[in-house]
């Protein structure tokens, strides 16, 4: 009748190498960043104080306030240290963090694709009636246009990174505990 046994094998899929190269670049994206940061943090008072009096406003106010920042700087770098490890290892949280990470990036850039075209656009009209108007111009749009290519690249790079770390295939590497995925059989 031409029935023909099925062979099941039990020998489980390599890991993704997706992940593993995600991971990798994590922690050592993480780790360097957290040494310069400790390191960065090592700076007298006194010599950012300086620095920041020869600066803008915006330097000011940020070397004001730097210690938040080397703070915020040393949390984000020890959260992707942790993740990148966490999703080495395959834990689940890990592949959820970097999810909700990454998609907070994506409306990060949002926010930058309207900040370039409403601030550039504003600049170019207070610097309308300036004789070197067309060449300022000229580089505003060109910083625009370059600004929103890379921006859009990195949007699609971002989308990606959750379309595989969502896709079936590496949710079951994430989330095979004693032979099941989502009630079904691993093996």
């Amino acid at each position: 009748m031409g029935f023909k046994p099925r062979i099941i094998s039990s020998v489980p899929s390599s890991p993704s190498r997706f992940v593993n190269v995600l991971a990798w670049i994590l922690i050592l994206c993480g780790g360097c960043s957290a040494c310069v940061t400790i390191l960065t943090s090592l700076f007298s008072k006194k010599e950012l104080t300086e620095a920041a009096q020869q600066s803008s406003l915006i330097a000011q106010m940020m070397f004001s306030h730097s210690e938040y920042f080397f703070l915020i700087a040393l949390i984000f770098s020890l959260a992707l240290l942790i993740v990148g490890i966490g999703l080495l290892k395959r834990k689940n949280w890990a592949r959820i963090i970097m999810i909700i990470i990454i998609a907070l990036g994506i409306l990060f850039y949002i926010a930058v694709l309207v900040l370039l075209f409403t601030l550039f656009s504003e600049m170019a009209k207070v610097l309308g009636g300036e004789p070197a108007a067309s060449e300022i111009q000229k580089l505003l749009n060109f910083t625009q246009i370059f600004g929103a290519v890379l921006t859009v690249s990195l949007l699609g790079y971002h989308i990606f990174i959750i379309k595989e770390l969502c896709s079936l295939r590496i949710k079951g590497e994430f989330l095979k505990t004693k032979g099941l995925i989502l009630g079904k059989s691993w093996e």
